[in-house]
C-alpha cells in the first residue's frame, strides 16, 4: 500500500512527528496530505501581526502580517496570535481595528503574545474582547514604558485594574514597565506556571496575582520585593527559580511546603548562605540549585545535608563550602560543584551518585566513598598543568571508582593552547570506559593510539579540539575498533599535517572481520 492512500487520520499520526519545516513541504504534496498536516501547522505557527512588517514570512514558524486586510484574507486557523511591535500607536482607537480583524478571523485561540503594549491598551484590550482573552491557556506580555511626569501623576488619580482569566495555565509577564497610577490584579484559579521579570524602573505594587494552584515560579523582582505580589501565597508551588538583586528575607521558603526545586541566584554579596540552609529545612526539596554572583560566599555542606536529607542534586555555582565531619548523603544522584574557590577537605558517602561534574581543582579535595553507582565524571580544567592533573588526579580517581564508565574532560583554562592530552603511562584507567568527550584540548595521535586498546569503548565526542598528528604519516590512520560512533563539532582541526582526511577511523576494519 502506497503511503498516499493510508487514510487521513493515519497520516495525521504520522505527521505529527515532523517538524514545521517538514509540515510546510508535505502540505504541498496532495489535497490529501494537505488535510492532514493542516492541523499541526496550525498548532506549530505562530500568527504574526506587526506594524514594521511588509511581507509574508513563515520561514521561522511564523506568519507575518502588515495590514487587517491580511488578517482577512489568511487562509489557515491559527491557533496561537502575537501581537507584536506597534511602538507608534498612541491611542486603543488605532490599534482595535487590528485586534478586532484577529478576533473575528481567529475565534479560537490557546496562545496570545502581546509586546510593546502600552498598559491602557491592555485593559481596553480586555474589556472589549474578553471572551477571545480568556480561552488563552498561555499568554505572554510585554508592556511598553509608561512615563509620567510629577505634575500628571499629582492630577490623577490612582486606577486598579482586574484580570480574570480562568483557562489560563501559563504567563510569561516580562520586562514591563508599569504605568505607576495603575494596578494590575491578575486572577488566575487555574495557572500552573509564571515567568515574572521586571524591569528597572517598575514601581511597586503595580502587578497582584491570585493564583492558588501555581506549581512553577521563575521571578527575577526589580524592586518590589518577593513574594509580596502573590496574592494567594505560594504554599501549592513546585518549583521556585529566583534571582535576587538585593539582599532579602528568606522567610518566606518555610511556606513553600510542596517545593521540591529550588533555583536561586544571588547577584548581591551573601557572605554566609546558612538563612537559606535554614529556611528549607524539613521542606522536600530534591533538586536545589544555589548560584553567586559575587565570590566568598559560603556553604555548610554538613548541614545541608542533614536539613535536606531527601536531597537528589545538588548544584553550586562560586559557592564555597566546608564541614566539621563526613557527610552522609543517602540519596543524592547528582554533585556538580563549579567555580569553587575554597573548599575543606571533606568526605562525602553517596551510595546513589551517579553523575558527577567538578572543577579539576575539588577532585583531590573530596574524598568519594561508597560510589558504587558513580557512572558518569565530569571535570572542567582551570589550570595549565594537564599532564601532571592526569596522572596524579583524574587517572587515580578513576582507578579507585572503578564503576565510572562515562568522561568528559572540559578545558576550560583560558590559554587553551597550552593543554594538551598525550600518552601516559597511566592512560590505561581510560580503557574501562565506554564514553569519552573531549571539549576544548589539544590531543596527540599516541593519546588515540593509547585508547585504541580499549575493548570497551563506544561513543567519542570531540568539540572544538585540535588533534596534533605529529608521528602520523599523511596516509596513516589510527583505527578505533570498538567505537561504534564518533561525533566531532564546532570545527575539530588537524595540526602538523598536511592531510584533507580525518585521521581517525571506528569500527573493525575488514581484516579483521
Amino acid at each position: 500500500m502506497s503511503i498516499s492512500s493510508l487514510p487521513v487520520e493515519l497520516l495525521q499520526q504520522i505527521f505529527s512527528h515532523l517538524s514545521y519545516h517538514d509540515l510546510q513541504q508535505t502540505s504541498l504534496v496532495c489535497h490529501r496530505w494537505h488535510k492532514a498536516s493542516e492541523k499541526f501547522i496550525v498548532c506549530k505557527v505562530m500568527f504574526n501581526a506587526t506594524q514594521s512588517s511588509v511581507e509574508s514570512d513563515e520561514s521561522e514558524g511564523q506568519c507575518r502580517i502588515d495590514s487587517a486586510n491580511t488578517i482577512r484574507n489568511s487562509i489557515r486557523n491559527y491557533r496561537a496570535i502575537y501581537l507584536n511591535g506597534f511602538t507608534t500607536v498612541e491611542n486603543w482607537q488605532q490599534l482595535q481595528p487590528i485586534v478586532a480583524e484577529c478576533v473575528r478571523r481567529f475565534p479560537t485561540i490557546c496562545e496570545l503574545y502581546l509586546k510593546e503594549f502600552r498598559c491602557q491598551d491592555l485593559h481596553c484590550m480586555y474589556t472589549s474582547y474578553r471572551d477571545w482573552m480568556t480561552q488563552c491557556g498561555s499568554i505572554q506580555v510585554s508592556l511598553r514604558s509608561c512615563h509620567r511626569s510629577n505634575t500628571e501623576m499629582e492630577s490623577e488619580e490612582q486606577v486598579e485594574w482586574f484580570l480574570t482569566l480562568p483557562n489560563l495555565k501559563c504567563l510569561f509577564w516580562r520586562e514591563c514597565e508599569y504605568d505607576p497610577l495603575r494596578t494590575v490584579t491578575i486572577d488566575a484559579p487555574n495557572l500552573e506556571s509564571i515567568y515574572l521579570k521586571g524591569s528597572k524602573g517598575s514601581f511597586p505594587g503595580e502587578v497582584r496575582l491570585r493564583c492558588p494552584r501555581l506549581k512553577q515560579v521563575n521571578c527575577k523582582p526589580q524592586e518590589s520585593e518577593f513574594p509580596q505580589m502573590f496574592v494567594t501565597g505560594l504554599e501549592s508551588v513546585e518549583t521556585l527559580q529566583l534571582i535576587l538583586d538585593n539582599r532579602a528575607d528568606l522567610g518566606f521558603l518555610k511556606e513553600l511546603h510542596r517545593l521540591k526545586e529550588l533555583q536561586i541566584t544571588f547577584l548581591c554579596k551573601m557572605k554566609s548562605l546558612d538563612e537559606l540552609v535554614e529556611m528549607c529545612a524539613g521542606l522536600p526539596i530534591r533538586t536545589l540549585d544555589v548560584r553567586s554572583s559575587i565570590e566568598g560566599s559560603s556553604l555548610d555542606l554538613q548541614e545541608l545535608f542533614e536539613n535536606l536529607a531527601d536531597l537528589k542534586s545538588l548544584k553550586l555555582h562560586r559557592i564555597d563550602f566546608f564541614a566539621e565531619h563526613d557527610i552522609v548523603a543517602k540519596e543524592l544522584e547528582e554533585l556538580n560543584l563549579q567555580s569553587v574557590e575554597y573548599c575543606d577537605d571533606i568526605t562525602l558517602n553517596v551510595p546513589k551518585l551517579q553523575h558527577l561534574t567538578l572543577d579539576l581543582d575539588v577532585l583531590d579535595k573530596i574524598n568519594f566513598v561508597n560510589t558504587t553507582s558513580l557512572s558518569e565524571l565530569c571535570l572542567f580544567w582551570p589550570s595549565e598543568d594537564l599532564g601532571k592533573s592526569l596522572d596524579n588526579t583524574v587517572y587515580s580517581f578513576l582507578d579507585a571508582h572503578g564503576a565510572v564508565t562515562s568522561l568528559i574532560l572540559i578545558n576550560d583554562y583560558c590559554s587553551r593552547k597550552g593543554n594538551i592530552l598525550d600518552k601516559s603511562s597511566n592512560v590505561r584507567a581510560l580503557l574501562n570506559l565506554r564514553k569519552l568527550e573531549l571539549r576544548w584540548f589539544t590531543v596527540t595521535v599516541d593519546f588515540f593510539r593509547a585508547i585504541a586498546e580499549s575493548e570497551l569503548l563506544q561513543n567519542l565526542t570531540l568539540i572544538g579540539c585540535t588533534i596534533d598528528c605529529t608521528g602520523l604519516a599523511d596516509e596513516e590512520h589510527v583505527r578505533l575498533a570498538s567505537v561504534e560512533q564518533m561525533v566531532t563539532e564546532q570545527q575539530c582541526s588537524l595540526i602538523n599535517s598536511k592531510r584533507t582526511d580525518f585521521p581517525l577511523l571506528t569500527g573493525r576494519s575488514i581484516d579483521d572481520l
